[in-house]
């Protein structure tokens, strides 16, 4: 019997960890509890009509449910309007609003009066939401009440999302003396949640960290090639500091393939063989640990965990005799959170597919971002005047803000019916490429929408915006690179952040017909990037839920994004999901990683291959110089004396080939 073990210690090796929103990394030291817990009851999934209008008479209750008012400091997010901003003027990223006159907002909680003056100006993210701090004192644990009303006559007004539970909003026409959480809004139509949230700063209850998963086979051999072997016990320590009120549970799983696959992975166990594989035989295992506190001011930390195996050993001296000459295969980057990917299936993306076209935009491009450079070329030339600024006609003559659904918004914003700014350009621009086998998203940044695409070729996200420009005339789109290499939204923000242009151009350049045109210059234009977020989702071509009903008509509310924070980018209160986690963003798609065991005959390998290709249709591999062929997802690999190569890759339902991995080794 041999013993092998592996350890997980210190903020480097806990990032290539998935968690959940409720850990955090602790500098050097390892895992612990986030400080921050959000208290909320809705998703924002409204309209700008969708709202409330409160008064000195007509008053707004929240209730909010806390489990424990123990905390360091909160924050109500405060997503208000007020009639004193009707005819908004920006300048810069100040909001200058038409009026100056005095309007206070009070705002009871439990029975303490504050008050919330509107401001002269705010900045482009105070819109999002307004913060206002909350004494901890006038908390308490169970149900906290948040009542609203004006100060005078002023009238203010707040977001309603329509639910049947759990009914802890509630409308006052008399000034509080009666109560009804069944008819809110002017009208009384509205049954549901206002849009408030209330951030506390203190430790959740619980969060989740779970490892990547661990290949014992190499684990064992400690080479490239993993040894066979029969797996009789997995145990699991942990180095980690737990004071009074808190604790941390290690689980373990285990299967027979590289990545989860339901029925060859057991569930999270306790112990080893508690659950027995209904296929194959255990090779690959995961830890996960749950840090718990019984208190928001304390946190368990979580240090370092040592996965140990018993195993008995075969051939581990025949995995070690081969020389690998190029390893050029993935080491997949996962994200923390789930991304609902588009179905070949759905029929309206075929419809988009050929009722733009498509295939005729990108025909004969050299490579795919050539192809995609060409895609938002195409996208910003199906419809002009998509911010109404000719016309005057808001939202063009229906008033209207499409949703992310670029059949409609091409039919709608072509004709001048709706608008048709940033946001929506992005949404044809990402639907386009969906359907075109890509995988694709939106990005939210400093008062615009932009998109990112996977692409194959560079293995990678790559930012393109189809929407920059708001000149007909010249209708300019770019993408970025640095030293030709494309940038994502997450490299672009970095660069702004970093203060680096070394090196970065915008492709093409945008011009005003003598020379670069100035609003485009990457030392002012970068700031755009310096905070963004990222859609979970590419499907709304199948189904625009959840989300907004409309997209960019005022700040981005829906709470189903995931933002990025660094140490020059904070949480923003109104926000929920965020992450310091580059793989959280620019996690891996159609990569294919390739898993070695050695067998009885040298001059034969076991491979197993894994991947996360979206509508997967096959895999193919290629021997040597050999034709490509269709694969099962394992495999011998017949190996003959000398040098070996073998190429692997994906192909989706859509035809699309993934990036090749391969790699080159000298067999015996």
């Amino acid at each position: 019997m041999t013993t092998i073990a592996t350890t997980t210690a210190g903020s480097r090796a806990f990032a290539e960890c998935t968690r959940d929103r409720h850990i955090a990394l602790d500098g050097e030291e390892g895992a612990v509890l986030s400080r921050r817990i959000s208290v909320t009851d809705e998703l924002g999934r409204c309209h700008y009509r969708d709202r409330e209008v409160i008064t000195d008479k007509v008053w707004a209750k929240k209730v909010f449910q806390i489990h424990n008012a123990d905390v360091f400091a909160a924050a109500l997010a405060l997503n208000v309007g007020c009639e004193v901003a009707e005819d908004v003027n920006a300048d810069g990223d100040l909001y200058t609003y038409a009026e100056t006159r005095d309007a206070r907002l009070l705002i009871d909680v439990n029975g303490h009066t504050l008050e919330f003056p509107w401001p002269e100006q705010a900045t482009y993210w105070q819109r999002a939401a307004f913060s206002v701090p909350i004494p901890v004192e006038a908390l308490r644990s169970g149900l906290n009440e948040v009542i609203l009303r004006s100060a005078d006559a002023t009238e203010w007004y707040v977001l309603i999302e329509d639910s049947l539970w759990p009914n802890r909003s509630a409308r006052s026409i008399d000034a509080g003396r009666t109560w009804d959480d069944e008819h809110l809004g002017p009208s009384g139509s509205h049954d549901g949640e206002y849009m408030l949230r209330l951030q506390l700063e203190g430790h959740p209850p619980q969060g989740t960290i779970v490892s990547p998963s661990i290949d014992l086979a190499t684990l064992l051999s400690g080479a490239r090639v993993g040894a066979p072997l029969a797996l009789h016990d997995l145990t699991l320590d942990a180095e980690a500091e737990t004071p009074e009120g808190t604790a941390i549970a290690l689980e373990i799983r285990y299967g027979s393939t590289p990545s989860y696959e339901p029925f060859r992975w057991t569930g999270w166990l306790s112990g080893f063989g508690e659950e027995a594989l209904s296929e194959g035989e255990p090779r690959f295992a995961q830890w996960r640990a749950t840090l718990r506190t019984s208190s928001p001011q304390s946190t368990p930390r979580l240090t370092a965990v040592t996965l140990r195996a018993e195993v008995e050993a075969e051939r581990a001296a025949d995995a070690q005799a081969y020389d690998v000459l190029v390893d050029d295969t993935p080491t997949i980057a996962r994200s923390s959170y789930p991304f609902a990917y588009q179905s070949y299936d759905e029929p309206r993306v075929h419809i988009a597919r050929e009722r733009w076209q498509l295939d005729e935009v990108v025909a004969g491009a050299a490579d795919e971002l050539t192809g995609l450079a060409r895609l938002a070329d195409w996208t910003r030339h199906q419809w002009e005047d998509g911010w109404n600024m000719r016309s005057g006609l808001r939202g063009g003559e229906l008033r209207y803000c499409p949703p992310w659904d670029g059949l409609v918004i091409r039919e709608l914003a072509s004709r001048d019916l709706s608008l048709g700014m940033c946001t929506h350009y992005a949404t044809v621009f990402v639907q386009a490429a969906t359907a075109l086998g890509f995988i694709a998203r939106h990005n939210v940044i400093h008062a615009h929408c932009v998109a990112e695409v996977w692409v194959n070729d560079w293995q990678k996200w790559v930012m393109f915006d189809p929407g920059c420009d708001t000149d007909d005339d010249r209708k300019g789109t770019y993408h970025l690179e640095r030293h030709g290499v494309p940038l994502s939204t997450l490299e672009a923000h970095q660069a702004w952040i970093d203060n680096d242009l070394e090196g970065l151009a915008m492709v093409p350049v945008l011009d005003d017909g003598v020379g670069p045109d100035a609003r485009f210059a990457l030392d002012t234009w970068l700031r755009h990037f310096e905070r963004f977020c990222i859609t979970l989702r590419e499907d709304d071509l199948t189904s625009l839920s959840p989300g907004e009903p409309e997209h960019g008509w005022g700040s981005y509310h829906f709470d189903g994004y995931l933002w990025w924070e660094d140490a020059q980018t904070p949480k923003l209160v109104c926000f929920t999901r965020t992450t310091d986690r580059e793989a959280d963003l620019c996690w891996g798609v159609n990569q294919v990683a390739v898993h070695l065991l050695a067998t009885d005959d040298p001059h034969a390998l076991g491979v197993t291959l894994d991947t996360m290709t979206p509508n997967l249709d096959w895999l193919e591999i290629q021997m040597d110089d050999g034709a490509w062929r269709e694969t099962s997802q394992e495999f011998v690999w017949r190996l003959r004396p000398g040098e070996n190569r073998l190429a692997v890759r994906s192909v989706n339902r859509f035809g699309r080939s993934g990036p090749v991995a391969s790699l080159t080794l000298v067999a015996p």
